[in-house]
């Protein structure tokens, strides 16, 4: 298995792995169904690392702007059918609405989607014990 950076498209040997999420996962699924998976392990090259993690930080930023703008949207929703309407039917409608539009919202962000990078393993320190005499 060849390891390619996700940002140049690089092949090369040293970098900092991607975390496997559901993201990652799924697009794995659907090229190995239609059979153009070519195996690669993802990482990031060391001098794109600030790049993958500017990235990253603006995926989750969007993510909680397109939800929190979908959650507002909704709760105003269903607060105007409770003073509308005291059937519980038309409320649970609203809320059914509330639950698709944060999800449809959250899909929106995910046009901007950069995987997460895998923490580096810190180097164990070998302690040297002091013998008591």
């Amino acid at each position: 298995m060849a390891k390619v950076c996700i940002i140049c498209h690089k092949e090369t040997k040293k970098g900092i792995p991607i975390k496997e999420d559901f993201v990652i996962k799924s697009i794995r699924k659907v090229k190995r169904a239609l059979r153009i998976s070519t195996g690669n392990t993802l990482i990031v090259c060391e001098e794109h690392v600030g790049d993958a993690k500017k990235r990253r930080e603006k995926f989750e930023k969007s993510l909680l702007t397109y939800v929190g703008l979908g959650a507002v949207i909704g709760i105003v929703l269903i607060l105007i059918s409770i003073f509308q309407s005291k059937s519980l039917s038309n409320i649970l409608v609203s809320f059914g609405l509330l639950v698709l539009l944060v999800l449809l919202m959250a899909a929106f962000s995910l046009y901007q989607y950069f995987p997460s990078l895998m923490k580096k393993p810190e180097k164990k320190v070998k302690r040297s014990r002091k013998v008591k005499r």
